[in-house]
């Protein structure tokens, strides 16, 4: 399931159609007529973004064609290897072929323009600070009119209600002196994203807050292994994360500078989550008949 989301999101956040137009040599695609991830049907219009590819769908094999249907797999690659040459497009459905031939057609020339693309943003908060937008550091400006917090807000929940961001920055304010507030953080904020060339990032209508960009961030996927609650779907995500973070979270060496009521509630979050899941682990270890690894579980347990 995490590698079928991984690929969810390459192709939403690369430009994936211009770098398929830009291969030269003959390529051979191969689809499962009952593979339920990358279906035939996403596996054909893949295809028709390639120039020189030949389609061919194989019956009852699901995603690993060459196991499902090994001796029809290595046919095709060598009938494929015997005529790249030419194009043609081999299928047991005549209506396939028709389509790969349409997809061709229609997408032989398509790159998207430059100035579509979505930006991006780089965000690290654990053990350093820096965020930088198309791979340019912002050094400046993040320490005014809570920029970084309210990034770092974005980050977390993608898209939020205006109320909500009210109520957790400014709970004991008026209303209307909170909201003057918030207008002055995102106008701050968007001159500040203007400054590197991205003005439309921040999005902000009467009801909803967003960023239109690309966003990475170190915090952001270690707080979503977190705050899950399935230990054995997650053991290992676990382990990776309170190795990796461990030491920078029990020396507070995380979210530096971000010192807002709603920032310190996050930092005790993190924190005690990752102190739940330490003992846990020491637990499962202990049970399991590793007191060592359930030893050192404990003492991350105990430093957090």
């Amino acid at each position: 399931m995490g590698m079928h989301f991984h690929l969810c999101h390459m192709v939403a956040e690369t430009d994936w159609t211009s770098e398929l137009t830009t291969i030269p040599i003959p390529a051979l695609v191969l689809s499962g007529e009952k593979d339920s991830l990358f279906t035939s049907y996403n596996s054909i219009v893949t295809s028709g973004f390639i120039p020189n590819a030949q389609y061919v769908n194989i019956l009852d094999a699901s995603n690993m064609v060459f196991i499902d249907k090994p001796h029809e797999t290595i046919e095709h690659i060598i009938r494929f290897l015997n005529t790249s040459t030419t194009i043609s497009s081999v299928g047991p459905n005549d209506e396939l072929t028709e389509l790969h031939k349409k997809m061709k057609e229609k997408f032989i020339h398509l790159q998207r323009p430059k100035e579509s693309q979505i930006p991006t943003i780089r965000i690290r908060l654990l053990g350093e600070f820096s965020i930088h937008i198309n791979e340019t550091r912002v050094e400046k400006g993040w320490h005014k009119r809570l920029a970084k917090n309210v990034l770092l807000y974005l980050t977390l929940y993608r898209k939020v209600f205006r109320e909500q961001l009210l109520e957790d920055f400014w709970p004991e304010d008026h209303v209307f002196n909170a909201q003057n507030k918030l207008r002055v953080c995102l106008n701050h904020l968007k001159s500040l994203l203007a400054e590197y060339d991205c003005p439309n990032i921040l999005i902000a209508d009467r009801q909803f807050i967003h960023m239109n960009a690309a966003i990475s961030a170190d915090i952001y996927d270690m707080y979503q292994i977190l705050i899950n609650d399935s230990f054995d779907e997650y053991r290992e995500r676990i382990e990776v994360v309170l190795a990796r973070y461990g030491e920078a979270v029990s020396h507070h060496n995380f979210l530096m500078g971000f010192c807002d009521e709603w920032s310190v509630r996050l930092k005790r979050k993190i924190t005690s989550r990752m102190q739940y899941w330490a003992g846990r682990l020491s637990e499962y270890y202990l049970s399991q008949g590793n007191p060592e690894a359930a030893a050192s579980y404990r003492e991350i347990h105990n430093r957090l």
